[in-house]
């Protein structure tokens, strides 16, 4: 083996430790980067802070780390791919970025319809195994998840959320018996506060949320239904809060 084909190989070998320690370093910091995303989504969720400036922090301290693994595994690249490669990257992170943003968001919205149904539900059910009458809202949590094993702590509140409970009784429904209970009554509402939260209609309007919605008592052919209203919505108008 002559002196030029030692050269080549020593090149080649060089080349592909270059590339197995870019590739190792690229991908521990997307991963990072992923976890740092999804910390800070789950952080400032309910301090109101927009996802896009969430995204836009993590994607900055990839793109600068990434430039950093570049430069450091590939020193004679020139400006010019170091670019594409840097197009490429930044490319795949957004949409990736963008894909976790809209996932978050769509399983956060049906937690609150989802989850809004069943504690409604299981409310109407502990009526209508104690004479009518519905729940204490002091204690109004404590006795649902006593009523209905199905339910648990995390039901009452959303997979982000850093609150006991997102959903609060109307306070309004103290010792009222399902029977005398006019149609539109507000059951529950979204909101947030510690466990076993109730309150009214001051509470549910001072709630910061752009979709918090109410879950109203409805009564078709006979049959109880649970009806759901956006405070946005013109039927907002017709709900019964006392």
């Amino acid at each position: 083996m002559n002196n030029k084909m030692i050269v080549q190989l020593k090149e080649a070998i060089n080349k592909t430790i270059r590339f197995l320690v870019f590739s190792s370093l690229l991908t521990a910091l997307f991963f990072a980067s992923a976890f740092f995303f999804m910390f800070l989504l789950w952080f400032c969720s309910d301090f109101g802070i927009p996802a896009i400036i969430v995204g836009t922090t993590s994607f900055v301290g990839f793109i600068l780390g990434a430039i950093s693994i570049v430069k450091l595994c590939f020193k004679n690249l020139s400006e010019k791919k170091l670019g594409y490669v840097i197009v490429l990257l930044s490319s795949i992170l957004l949409f990736l970025s963008y894909c976790s943003i809209w996932l978050n968001h769509d399983r956060s919205q049906r937690s609150k319809t989802t989850f809004g149904l069943f504690i409604a539900n299981v409310i109407i059910d502990y009526a209508e195994a104690h004479d009518g009458y519905l729940p204490n809202p002091e204690i109004w949590c404590d006795l649902l998840l006593a009523h209905d094993k199905r339910l648990s702590k995390e039901v009452f509140r959303f997979a982000t959320s850093r609150v006991d409970c997102d959903f609060a009784l109307n306070s309004n429904l103290r010792d009222k018996n399902l029977k005398d209970l006019p149609i539109g009554t507000v059951l529950i509402f979204h909101s947030k506060g510690n466990w076993n939260l109730n309150g009214g209609e001051d509470m549910f309007i001072k709630t910061e949320s752009k979709k918090k919605k109410v879950f109203i008592y409805n009564k078709t052919d006979s049959e109880i239904d649970i009806s759901i209203i956006n405070a946005k919505s013109d039927k907002y108008e017709s709900v019964i809060w006392e």
